[in-house]
């Protein structure tokens, strides 16, 4: 009797939301994105994408356009998408339409965005680093 064939596992699936035009990925296009998309706290989300991507250079970030870490935990892989700004749009359906104000960093501390106990003291450290390079240029 053969072998019954090994189950094939589908292809993770490349998410994509928008024809975007094309950009590098740099903090100020991200921060446009950020704008175009709706964000609120823009400079904290910029500050989470450069933290979660060691300043863009992280694998999940180059090879699957993941700029947050968005983790499918149900297929246990990181989400997938087309472009980078395609991971903008997926923070705001995963995870901001979550939020009805006040304090963006209590609000993720509360909903467990991190597993780092630290994350909200580095992320406030990257916010406060990235305003004087940012903003007060």
């Amino acid at each position: 009797m053969p072998k019954p064939a090994a189950p094939v596992k589908k292809a993770p699936r490349m998410r994509s939301y928008r024809n975007w035009k094309e950009r590098e990925l740099t903090m100020f296009n991200l921060l446009e994105v950020i704008r175009e998309v709706g964000l609120s706290n823009g400079l904290i989300v910029l500050a989470q994408a450069l933290l979660e991507t060691g300043h863009f250079s992280s694998n999940v970030c180059k090879e699957y356009n993941n700029l947050f870490g968005l983790y499918d935990s149900k297929n246990r892989e990181y989400f997938r998408f087309n472009r980078w700004e395609d991971s903008v749009v997926a923070y705001q359906r995963m995870i901001q339409y979550r939020y009805k104000g006040g304090n963006y960093f209590q609000f993720l501390k509360r909903i467990g965005y991190a597993e780092d106990p630290r994350y909200i003291v580095k992320l406030a450290r990257m916010v406060k680093s990235i305003y004087k390079d940012v903003v007060t240029r």
